[in-house]
């Protein structure tokens, strides 16, 4: 059994890492020489020949054989039931299964969003791994409605994971595909929820050493247990006195973009953010990236009446966004999320005449 992670453990891949380029072409990919870790079992013999294997294929290959293999596994998020007699340990890729053949059996990976994106859209032999593994865990940021969807034509049971750096791992998981998906997160049972004074969920568990931990997750409870994440508290827009919570809007307009003109936006990158309005004090607005039909264009009066039109029924009026805005490329964190302030900064600072 074969189990293969990202460099620095599945917590940098669940707080979504840098990620490098590779391409893939035919079979395997041609890429540079890339470090992978390799530890096993020192009583293993397979273990040395798949060394061998991918040294072949590109991969500057270190093998450290342990017997602490057990909590190597554990470090790195591995599922106790897919543990092996080797664990391979590579740097975070945007296609980590590019460089292996077609019949590769890997049990378990771990992504983020994008790099499961980017593997659906990679050369077939890609997808002949993801779809044969046993569990797959996505993590570092939310999963687009769009990215939800392409998710239901993988056989491989998908999971969402909830966890934050002061956890270590993951504390909670949502199925993603299958007829178990839900939108709801189940937490392990040695963990224990509840919400603080603002509503935001606090975590109890062995990872954080039985003390409390406040985040700044809102989150609806269910009676089971499970809850379902809202947003963050600090991603709240003062509308005209009215709290709009910035990810129930975007997750709306993600919803309408699915279906917008056949899904041709489906895909758009896209945020929601405030901009100083006189009477409201912030207007709710919102800044997707590309062209509006072919032409580069700021203002999109026809667009922005079709999305407030179609979205009165699911938020107020408060929430829906004023103003939708269109830019060549949206500015990045050096974590490659989209930087809002930075992209709201740039955006009245080009043109300052801006409603």
């Amino acid at each position: 059994m074969r189990t293969m992670t990202t460099r620095r453990g599945l917590s940098s891949v669940l707080l979504g890492g840098c990620l490098a380029s590779i391409l893939a072409d035919g079979a395997r990919a041609q890429t540079p020489s890339r470090a992978a870790t390799l530890y096993k079992d020192p009583e293993c013999g397979c273990c040395e020949g798949y060394g061998a294997y991918l040294g072949q294929n590109g991969f500057r290959v270190t093998v450290v054989p342990t017997n602490d293999l057990a909590q190597i596994n554990q470090q790195h998020g591995v599922p106790a039931g897919l543990e092996g007699c080797h664990l391979t340990v590579i740097d975070p890729v945007s296609r980590p299964l590019a460089p292996f053949a077609p019949a590769e059996p890997f049990d378990f990976t771990a992504m983020v969003p994008l790099q499961l994106h980017a593997t659906l859209h990679g050369h077939v032999h890609e997808r002949t791994i993801l779809d044969s593994m046993k569990a797959v865990l996505i993590g570092g940021a939310p999963v687009s409605l769009a990215l939800e969807e392409q998710l239901q034509r993988v056989p491989a049971p998908l999971y969402h994971t909830y966890g934050m750096t002061e956890t270590v791992s993951h504390v909670a998981l949502r199925r993603l595909n299958g007829p178990q998906r839900s939108d709801r997160f189940v937490p392990f049972a040695e963990v224990r929820l509840g919400l603080d004074a603002r509503g935001c969920l606090t975590i109890t568990s062995a990872l954080t050493r039985g003390e409390l931990l406040y985040t700044n997750d809102l989150v609806e409870f269910h009676a089971d247990g499970s809850f379902r994440w809202l947003g963050r508290i600090d991603n709240v827009i003062n509308s005209g006195g009215v709290k709009v919570h910035i990810e129930q809007v975007e997750r709306a307009i993600e919803a309408w973009l699915m279906h917008y003109q056949g899904g041709g936006y489906a895909e758009r990158r896209f945020f929601v953010g405030p901009l100083a309005h006189p009477r409201l004090g912030h207007a709710v607005v919102a800044v997707i990236e590309g062209e509006l039909d072919g032409q580069e264009v700021i203002e999109a009066p026809a667009f922005t009446m079709a999305l407030r039109t179609s979205l009165q029924q699911a938020l107020t009026s408060y929430e829906i966004p004023r103003q939708v805005y269109f830019v060549p490329q949206l500015c990045e964190t050096p974590t490659g999320k989209i930087d809002r302030g930075a992209n709201l900064q740039r955006l009245t600072t080009q043109h300052p005449g801006l409603p």
